[in-house]
């Protein structure tokens, strides 16, 4: 076993999740996680990111090319692992209601966007004028 499939366990079950909890945060088949533990599957580098992201350590750490754990200088936002753990607990509800929130999140999502790229069009045009 390599050092990802030995840290990816570790660190899963560090923080108290089971594979099935993994699994639905990376949007995977529980066989497919399961198969990345077992180093029979390698992850894409999207699922990775999440991976260190959740986890709170570098990519280098969760690969094995290093023995520091600490992230990189640019941490994830506040409050992304209570996010995590949240979308964790979808997995629990019928598929009508993972619908739901999933379009509920992404119309949220959304609006917050529109409203930051229209303040900062308001602070772009007031910085024209000065």
């Amino acid at each position: 076993m390599s050092n990802f499939e030995n840290r990816l366990k570790a660190l899963r079950k560090a923080n108290k999740k089971t594979q099935s909890d993994m699994a639905t945060l990376l949007n995977i088949t529980l066989r497919q996680y399961q198969l990345y533990e077992a180093g029979q599957s390698s992850p894409p580098l999207n699922n990775l990111i999440t991976l260190a992201d959740f986890f709170n350590v570098s990519l280098d750490y969760l690969m094995g090319r290093s023995d520091d754990p600490s992230p990189p200088q640019v941490q994830p936002l506040k409050g992304t692992k209570r996010i995590y753990d949240v979308i964790a607990r979808v997995k629990d509800l019928p598929d009508e209601h993972i619908e739901d929130i999933t379009d509920t999140l992404d119309a949220l999502v959304e609006l917050h966007l529109k409203k930051l790229k229209t303040k900062q069009k308001v602070e772009i045009k007031g910085d024209n004028h000065e």
